[in-house]
This record gives C-alpha cells, sequence and structure tokens, in this order.
C-alpha cells in the first residue's frame, strides 16, 4: 500500500489529461478504476506466461457479456486448433509441403497467445492458470457450479476502457476469432452439449458482432471472373483473409440458426452463400451445403418460396454431381419435400416425399438417420393429406428408432414426438397426445428455451390439444403467451403466429366469444393472403372455419359466401381431389340446403 498514493496520483494525472469535458461527472468512475490499475500493473509485473495471459483474456472478456463467461470457450478453441493442427501433422508429403508454404504466406493469426502454439504447446491448463491470476486479483468471480467466471459490470467497463479507442477495435476482432474458434459446424456438432453451448455463447456472440461487425470483401471485384484454384496464384494472402471470413459468417449464422434466431442467421448465411458462388460455383459441395443452410433459416422465417427456390437449385447441382440416387442427393430432395408441404405444396410434397423415403429405403436402409428423418418428413405430409393413421403408424415407428439411437430427449427425437402427438390428435386419442405433447414442451423449454420458435410451436399444439379437451381458459393462456412471445422473436406476420392467432379464433369461438372470434379470423386472413398467398392451403382452411363462426351465429347467409371463396381458393391449388377441397365443398352443399330449408319454413 505504501506506493498507492503515488500510483493514484500519476493515474489521476493521465486519465484527466485524456478524458473529455463532458466526463467531468464521471470523477468517481475514474477513482474506482485506479484500484483495478494497481492490481493489474501488479500481474503485468511478474512477467510471466500466466500473467500474459490473463491481461490477454481480460482483454477478450471486455468484449463479451461480463455474465456467465464458460471457461470452456477457451478449452473448445484449444481442442479444436489443436485437432485442425493433427490433421494438417499427418497429410501426405506433398501436402505437408503445400501446407509449409501456406503457413509462411498466412498473416499472423489474430488470436490470443495461448492460441497461436503449435499443436504440442497448446494446453487448456494455462488457460486455467491464467483464470486464476485474475481471480487471485478479484477481477473475475468463479462458478464452480458449472465452470464459468463473471466480471462486475463497473470491472466489465473498465476493462474495455482501459485498451483505449485505438486497441479496442483489434481486441473486439481477437474476441470474435476466439469464440470462432470454440464453434464448430454440423456434422461435428451435434450432441446436446453443443446445444447448451450454443444457448450460453449468444450474449457473447452478441456484443461481439455489435462492436466488430462480420464483413466479406466482394470476391469477383477483386478477382474478377476467376474460380478458385485459378485465383490462388492471383492473391494467395488474400483468398487465406477471404476463406476465415466465409468460415466464421458460417460458423455465426449456424449457431444463430440453431437458436431460432432466424433474421441473424439468413444475414450471415446470405454472405456466406453469395461468397461462395462467386468464389466457386453452383455446383461446388460447400456451395450447396451454404444454401441448404439458409434455406433451413428461411423455412423458420416462413420465406418459403426462396427456400424452394434454393432447394431445386441444389438437387439440380447434387444430381448432376452425384447421382439421383446418392445419399446427399435424396438429403436434398427430402429438404425439398418438407417446404413444398410448409408452403402448401401438398401434391408435389406427397409426390417428391413418396420417391425419396422410397430410394432411402432401397440404398441406405430402412434404419439410417436421413432415411428416419425423411419417413418424419413423409408423416407430417400424409397428415395433410388427412391419412391420419399412415401417418400414425410412420411417426410411431420413426420414434421407436430415434428413441433408441438418440435418446428420449433428443432435439430430432422430440420432432418425432411432436409430430406423433399431432396425428393421435387427428384421430382421437386426446389424452396420448396431450402427455407427448407435455414432455415435447418441458423439453424444448430446458434445451432451447421457453421463447425459442420450436419451444412456442410446441406450446401452441399443446394448446390446440387442450381446446379439444375442452380445457378453453388454460387453451387461451397459453395462447396469448405464446403469440405475444412469438412476434418478439419471429414477426407479426409469420406463419407460426398466424396460426396462433387462428387457434385462439377457435377457442373464442368454442367459448360463445363470436365477435371476439370472428374480428381475429378476419385480421389472420388477411394476413395470411398478403405472406403466403390467395390459394395457400391454411388462407382456405382459415376461411372454411370463419365459416363455420358465421353458422354458428346463424348467419347462413354470410357463411354460404365465405365457403364459396375457399372454395374457388381451394381449386386453385389443392383442387378438389385433397380431402379439405372434399369437405369444404360438402359444407358449401349442407349450406345451402339449409338455407333453402328456411326459405320454404
Amino acid at each position: 500500500m505504501k506506493d498507492y498514493l503515488n500510483f493514484y496520483n500519476e493515474f489521476r494525472k493521465r486519465v484527466s489529461a485524456g478524458r473529455s469535458p463532458h466526463d467531468a461527472n464521471n470523477y468517481d468512475q475514474y477513482t474506482v478504476y485506479s484500484t483495478w490499475d494497481i492490481s493489474l500493473n501488479s500481474l503485468e509485473l511478474r512477467r510471466t506466461e500466466a500473467s500474459r495471459d490473463a491481461t490477454q483474456l481480460l482483454s477478450i472478456v471486455a468484449f463479451f457479456h461480463f455474465e456467465h463467461i464458460r471457461v470452456d470457450i477457451f478449452t473448445r478453441a484449444l481442442d479444436n486448433r489443436s485437432k485442425a493442427l493433427k490433421i494438417s501433422a499427418n497429410m501426405s508429403f506433398s501436402a505437408r509441403i503445400f501446407h509449409a508454404i501456406r503457413k509462411r504466406l498466412q498473416p499472423p493469426l489474430v488470436l490470443p497467445e495461448f492460441l497461436r502454439q503449435e499443436s504440442s504447446k497448446l494446453n487448456a491448463y494455462r488457460v486455467r492458470l491464467a483464470l486464476h491470476e485474475l481471480r487471485s486479483f478479484s477481477l473475475i468471480s468463479y462458478d464452480g457450479r458449472d465452470d464459468s467466471f463473471s466480471l462486475h459490470p463497473v470491472v466489465h467497463a473498465w476493462a474495455r476502457d482501459r485498451i483505449g479507442r485505438g486497441g479496442q477495435a483489434l481486441w473486439a476482432y481477437v474476441a470474435l476469432n476466439t469464440l470462432a474458434e470454440s464453434i464448430l459446424l454440423p456434422l461435428d456438432d451435434s450432441s446436446e452439449v453443443h446445444e447448451e453451448f450454443q444457448r450460453d455463447i449468444l450474449p457473447h456472440l452478441d456484443l461481439c458482432l455489435t462492436v466488430c461487425p462480420i464483413q466479406i470483401f466482394n470476391y469477383e471485384a477483386r478477382f474478377g471472373g476467376f474460380k478458385l484454384p485459378f485465383a490462388i496464384i492471383l492473391q494467395y494472402v488474400s483468398l487465406l483473409t477471404f476463406r476465415e471470413q466465409v468460415l466464421n459468417a458460417a460458423k455465426f449464422g449456424y449457431v444463430y440458426g440453431e437458436r431460432g434466431r432466424f433474421k441473424d442467421a439468413a444475414v450471415l448465411l446470405s454472405m456466406v452463400k453469395d461468397a461462395l458462388v462467386q468464389s466457386r460455383g453452383y455446383e461446388n459441395e460447400w456451395t450447396t451445403k451454404a444454401m441448404l443452410a439458409l434455406a433451413k433459416t428461411y423455412w423458420g422465417l416462413g420465406r418459403l418460396e426462396e427456400a424452394v427456390a434454393l432447394q431445386k437449385l441444389v438437387v439440380e447441382a447434387r444430381t448432376k454431381v452425384f447421382g439421383p440416387e446418392h445419399r446427399k442427393t435424396l438429403s436434398a430432395m427430402n429438404e425439398l419435400g418438407r417446404s413444398y408441404w410448409l408452403n402448401g405444396q401438398y401434391h408435389e410434397a406427397l409426390n417428391l416425399q413418396t420417391l425419396t423415403t422410397e430410394r432411402m429405403k432401397a440404398t441406405l436402409g430402412s434404419a439410417d438417420d436421413d432415411t428416419l428423418t425423411a419417413m418424419d418428413n413423409l408423416g407430417v405430409t400424409l397428415g395433410s393429406w388427412h391419412r391420419y393413421h399412415e401417418s400414425m403408424e410412420v411417426h410411431r415407428q420413426v420414434l421407436e428408432s430415434r428413441e433408441k439411437r438418440l435418446g428420449p430427449t433428443n432435439v430430432d427425437t422430440l420432432t418425432t414426438m411432436n409430430n406423433l402427438a399431432m396425428a393421435l390428435l387427428d384421430i382421437g386419442h386426446t389424452e396420448e397426445a396431450k402427455k407427448l405433447m407435455l414432455k415435447v414442451y418441458e423439453e424444448r423449454k430446458l434445451k432451447l428455451g421457453k421463447e425459442h420458435p420450436w419451444t412456442l410451436w410446441a406450446l401452441c399444439n399443446l394448446a390446440k390439444i387442450q381446446t379439444e379437451l375442452g380445457l378453453l381458459q388454460e387453451a387461451e393462456n397459453m395462447l396469448v403467451a405464446g403469440r405475444a412471445a412469438a412476434k418478439r422473436s419471429l414477426s407479426d406476420d409469420h406463419l407460426r403466429v398466424l396460426m396462433g392467432c387462428g387457434e385462439l379464433a377457435r377457442v373464442f369461438a368454442r367459448q360463445g366469444r363470436f365477435e371476439e372470434a370472428e374480428n381475429l379470423t378476419h385480421d389472420t386472413i388477411q394476413r395470411l393472403e398478403q405472406s403466403r398467398g390467395l390459394e395457400h392451403p391454411d388462407t382456405v382452411y382459415a376461411l372454411w372455419k370463419k365459416a363455420q363462426f358465421y353458422e354458428l351465429q346463424n348467419k347462413i347467409e354470410k357463411a354460404i359466401e365465405t365457403c364459396e371463396l375457399a372454395v374457388e381458393r381451394v381449386d386453385m391449388r389443392l383442387t378438389k381431389l385433397h380431402p379439405l377441397g372434399e369437405k369444404i365443398d360438402s359444407y358449401l352443399c349442407m349450406l345451402k340446403n339449409r338455407l333453402q330449408l328456411q326459405g320454404e319454413g
């Protein structure tokens, strides 16, 4: 303590000299900051490897969120880099020569020192030693329950302020790259541990990207029409930078997509797709993977025509490169069929998914994971064709297999469980459906979060079951809360939000609140027409329900008028060959007969 006053006075002079006039009211802040500068100065004076690592870690986490910083962000980054370096060590002689040349040409890695070492020197123990140093000076607080640490908000602010504006851009980039090193792309990232990791790093990723947004330079502007590998001859160093930018965008887009942040994912994955199309062309496998990933986010956003367009391109490219019966081609066909279904193209979905499933069973076997996914999607489409018992049997078969192979709480297992519950509801097995859907909802809350789109979709389905059981108040409460959450995470016009509105209108009608039901249904139909189209089956279904609301109020002429519009829309896409078209046509005939009888009476 004997040197404290001298250090404090020197620090105050330095802060005052660099402080702008509007900071005059922040005197107490700088007084507090000086205390931590003493701790940091003592740490730096040790001049050990651990103290250097600790100082760098402090600069990195200054650009993370201050709470719940998982230690395995850094240990995963070390492990992933170690594996990548070991792969390069096992290359052929010619490949090692090329790798050595590449390494010489590669610009310095913008990473902390403990991640820039050779494979043999990468050691997770270094991270823990550095954290011990920070903890010993009370700069962080460690939570042994989940192996994470946090900073006090004021310490966190000081950790960034001490860097200075000139260095903040650099350390924000280092923080972003460290996060990128900790993330794996599929298929290497599929366990439940990875799901928890993705959830916990989101606040840190958000903050990093706010300070240091992802940018990918324009490939065509830099290299003209040259595709890889010819562009390597021109500017190899620029290509390494380009590769890093694309890879980081892909990793972060993947994490956002898995966590239901579809808008953020779409922005990043669109950049990746454009960059790969420019540099490698449409038929390259990395390009097709990026296109499928982007289509998946479009699917989540309800931008189905864009998803279908991308998936068609992938099916064409993979059929040309691999052939029509290759696993990769069949997987792309399965994704396209699923988008056809959600887009209301039930005829195209049933034809394509039936063909895909038959080919997968013949070439991959009935127990293959890709085959099970295709069967599950086909089961959903069979349900949309009112082939409920067939749908139920397919989902039961897939669920039995997935529970054995993946476990009862795996996200894919829960998807099948959700599908089976809805098939059971369709055939009147309501209690069994409720039991399954409750499990899906509770597990998704735990694994994905209560406002993840898939969790909210399970809540909507659970409310639908409650409605069929006559538990109308419970169903209303679920739908009101779920709709508010869905609007926050998606949008007012998202298909899943609109389906929730439709279910809420049904609850109102069963409660005798016909005016509220009619108004909500009218608004939902308008939004469906704008977002999905006049001919989409969901629009047609909503019109049919609106006609039924009118019938319940004995407004038969209005019911007939609405039902005639539904029949007209049926002919635009579904046709009367579809069971829904048949039902609406029969219902219209019943209404007309009823009106005639009323007239005669």
